[in-house]
């Protein structure tokens, strides 16, 4: 038996590394430390041709609205050099969240909830290092989504609802204003 698995392990070692010194290189995923603060986004991209490229970009949010936003994206590079260059990118979005509402001394309530939306945006990614497998995407977009349901119960038109409804548009996962800072790795 230990025969048999190290029998696999080598033929899976043997075709990974030939995988891993292949010069296809169409696969990016990167990871944006700049909204770690108030979650973890993760992008996927692939390469389709010389100009276009699609994935997806994940964002895991666990401050005020935890919960996860899945984005499928299609990129457009304006030079025949995908994914490298300058591009125009659009997405369309769905996030399933939850959040705590508090209104009264003792009321609280949980509420799950889902969103959906669309989102444009223009930007430059650049690859650097060995082979130039290390990449820095940022950009700086437009995003519309479905706004967060609101109880009966829970004053809207009060200080705390517009504080509520100012943190999903603008740092939680309805931000109008949408940016990406990532760095990634190509394969």
């Amino acid at each position: 038996m230990k025969k048999v698995i190290c029998v696999i392990v080598l033929v899976c070692a043997t075709v990974l590394n030939g995988y891993a010194q292949s010069d296809d290189q169409k696969n990016i995923v990167s990871v944006s430390p700049f909204r770690i603060w108030n979650g973890l986004r993760v992008k996927y991209e692939r390469v389709h041709n010389e100009k276009l490229t699609y994935g997806a970009i994940t964002t895991l949010y666990y401050a005020s609205y935890p919960g996860v936003q899945v984005a499928p994206i299609a990129r457009f590079y304006f030079k025949k050099n995908a994914p490298e260059g300058f591009y125009a990118q659009a997405k369309v979005v769905a996030g399933f969240f939850k959040h705590d509402y508090s209104y009264g001394e003792w009321e609280e309530q949980t509420q799950s909830f889902t969103s959906f939306g669309a989102g444009v945006a223009a930007g430059y990614q650049l690859f650097w290092g060995k082979n130039e497998r290390w990449s820095i995407d940022a950009n700086l977009g437009l995003k519309f989504v479905s706004s967060m349901p609101t109880p009966e119960e829970y004053v809207t038109g009060g200080v705390v609802g517009a504080f509520e409804k100012g943190i999903w548009a603008t740092t939680g996962p309805g931000s109008i204003f949408d940016g990406l800072i990532s760095i990634g790795y190509r394969f």
